[in-house]
C-alpha cells in the first residue's frame, strides 16, 4: 500500500494490483505496464517461459519479440525485492532491453531502505540508501560484513505492547535489522544473509548460507532451488534440479567439486542432497528454512 501511494504521489497515471498468481500473465498482457514490482521467483519464471517459447534460440531479436508479447510490450523496468535475485537474470533481461533493479527493505523501516536507480546501479547489490535513512554496519569483520543497522525518519517507534522486543532491536538509536551485509566504497549495499541463519563451524569460521546459495545458483545453471546448512560440521547443499534438463547426479558432484576449488576451504560443499520435490515456501515465495 505504501508503494502504491508513492506511485500516485509522483504522478503516474495508474496502478494495477494482481490478486492471484494464476492471473499474473493475463493481467500483465491486459494492462501493459511500463514498470512492475516482482519477487525473484516470478522474474525467473517469466524468463524461463521466454526461453521455452524461443525453443532454444539465442537470437536477441527473437527473444525481445517474445518478451514483448509475454510482458505486454511496454515494459522497461522491473523492481525486485523480498528475496535475493540470481544476478544472471538481471543480465538476461538487460539484453532484452528491460532493466531489473534490486532493492532492500524491511517492514520496520516502512519498508524501503535502499534501491538501485535506473542509471546508477551495481549488479549484485541492493543499491544505495534512500534519502532520510542512514546505514551503519555493526561490528564488521575483516571483510566489512556485519549486522545492517538503520536510523532515520522511516524507522518504527517500536513493537506494539512489547517493550522488551523493542529494546532488544535498537542499539543507541540504530535499528538492528538482523541482516548481514557490507557497504562498498560508493555506498552500495551488499547483503550476505540473515544473522539467525549464520553457520559457525567447529574451527570458528562463519558461513553465511545465502552467500553459498547465490554462488551455486550463479554457477550451476541446472540448480533450480538450493538451501545450504551444516550437518556434522559439514556444509550441506540441498538442491532441487531443473525439470527441463535431465541431469546426471555424477555431473552434479563433478560440478560441485570444480566449484569448491574456487572457494575458500572452509566454504567447501562437503555433502550434496538432491530433492525430488521443490522446497516448501512462504506466500512471498521464500524457502521455509525451518522445515
Amino acid at each position: 500500500m505504501v508503494l502504491s501511494l508513492m506511485v500516485l504521489y509522483i504522478g503516474l497515471r495508474g496502478i494495477a494490483i494482481n490478486q492471484s498468481l494464476k492471473d499474473v500473465k493475463k493481467d500483465i498482457q491486459q494492462f501493459k505496464p511500463r514498470n512492475i514490482l516482482m519477487v525473484p521467483l516470478m522474474i525467473e519464471s517469466f524468463y524461463k517461459q521466454i526461453l521455452i517459447a524461443a525453443k532454444g534460440s539465442d537470437d536477441k531479436e527473437l527473444l525481445q519479440k517474445i518478451a514483448a508479447l509475454a510482458l505486454g510490450g511496454n515494459l522497461t523496468t522491473i523492481a525486485s525485492g523480498g528475496a535475493p535475485l540470481n544476478k544472471k537474470y538481471i543480465e538476461h533481461f538487460r539484453r532484452l532491453g528491460i532493466t531489473v533493479l534490486e532493492g532492500y527493505g524491511i517492514t520496520e523501516c516502512s519498508p524501503v531502505v535502499s534501491v538501485n536507480r535506473n542509471n546508477y546501479y551495481r549488479d549484485g547489490s541492493v543499491g544505495q540508501v534512500i534519502p532520510g535513512c542512514e546505514i551503519q554496519i555493526l561490528h564488521p569483520d575483516e571483510n566489512g560484513c556485519g549486522e545492517i543497522c538503520i536510523k532515520g525518519d522511516t524507522i518504527m517507534l517500536g513493537y506494539y505492547n512489547n517493550q522488551q522486543a523493542t529494546e532488544e532491536s535498537f542499539d543507541n538509536g540504530w535499528f538492528k535489522t538482523g541482516d548481514i551485509g557490507a557497504l562498498d566504497e560508493d555506498g552500495f549495499l551488499f547483503i550476505s544473509g540473515r544473522k539467525k541463519n549464520l553457520i559457525i563451524l567447529a574451527n570458528g569460521k562463519n558461513i553465511y548460507p545465502e552467500e553459498l546459495e547465490s554462488i551455486l545458483l550463479n554457477n550451476i545453471s541446472y540448480i533450480k532451488e538450493v538451501m545450504v546448512y551444516a550437518e556434522d560440521n559439514l556444509i550441506v547443499a540441498e538442491v532441487f534440479l531443473s525439470e527441463e534438463i535431465p541431469i546426471c547426479i555424477d555431473r552434479l558432484h563433478e560440478d560441485i567439486l570444480i566449484l569448491n576449488k574456487s572457494l575458500a576451504l572452509h566454504k567447501n560443499i562437503g555433502k550434496t542432497v538432491v530433492r525430488d520435490i521443490e522446497f516448501p515456501k512462504t506466500t512471498t515465495k521464500k524457502i521455509k528454512r525451518k522445515q
